[in-house]
């Protein structure tokens, strides 16, 4: 059976360690059988998992220049479920630098729309994220921290409590389980599918892709 498609790194990885056989090397290409019995059947049956992928631009078909594109945003994506998470190559697409740089100004604003939809004031949220942090890290004797960052912590936490001096005293009151903007929004998302969905939908809409990979689908692996 046909389990998948992967990278030359991870397929030598295999052989490498004694977990699989070389069938054959084509064009750059290795043809490898696993030596043990998978825990599941992986993605066999599913086309989009199931076919050679291409290395060009999908929004300009471009060739040179390709970056990694994550369609639903990893701030997002890591806070899935872990079932979930396994089927993320379904959202990892090439796009040459350009149509990179030019979508994610459309992605920005999306992430906006999103936090305003739920209310979350990313600036409050994220400050408070970023003092506890950043408290943590000051009492953590086992750190080494170079003097210019321990210094802009310091700094921070002293502007934002109005002291000249702090104690450890202090630092330890700020020390509370806070989420930043995008953890929070995450939380409160109970159909990760949808919300996957969202994503896709905007990328298609505002990215314009006219080379996508054949079975792509806004619904993902559970279409």
């Amino acid at each position: 059976n046909l389990l998948t498609w992967c990278d030359k790194k991870k397929a030598k990885w295999y052989l490498r360690k004694g977990r699989a056989t070389l069938i054959k090397e084509e064009e750059g290409r290795l043809t490898i059988k696993l030596d043990f019995q998978p825990k599941g059947p992986g993605v066999v049956g599913n086309p989009f998992y199931t076919q050679p992928k291409e290395n060009k631009c999908v929004v300009c078909g471009a060739l040179d220049n390709l970056t990694r594109h994550h369609v639903v945003p990893h701030c997002y994506r890591r806070n899935f479920p872990q079932e979930l998470k396994a089927y993320c190559s379904h959202d990892v697409l090439p796009l040459c630098h350009s149509c990179h740089e030019e979508y994610e100004v459309h992605a920005e604003k999306f992430k906006k729309q999103l936090f305003d939809e739920a209310n979350i004031d990313t600036k409050e949220v994220d400050r408070e994220a970023y003092l506890s942090s950043s408290a943590a890290l000051l009492l953590n004797k086992s750190i080494d921290i170079p003097t210019h960052k321990r210094e802009s912590h310091l700094s921070t936490i002293k502007r934002y409590l109005g002291r000249k001096h702090i104690t450890e005293s202090d630092l330890a009151s700020l020390i509370k389980d806070r989420p930043n903007s995008y953890d929070l929004l995450m939380s409160r998302v109970s159909d990760f599918e949808g919300f996957a969905k969202k994503w896709r939908s905007h990328f298609l809409r505002y990215a314009q892709p006219k080379y996508l990979p054949p079975y792509w689908t806004e619904e993902g692996r559970w279409s």
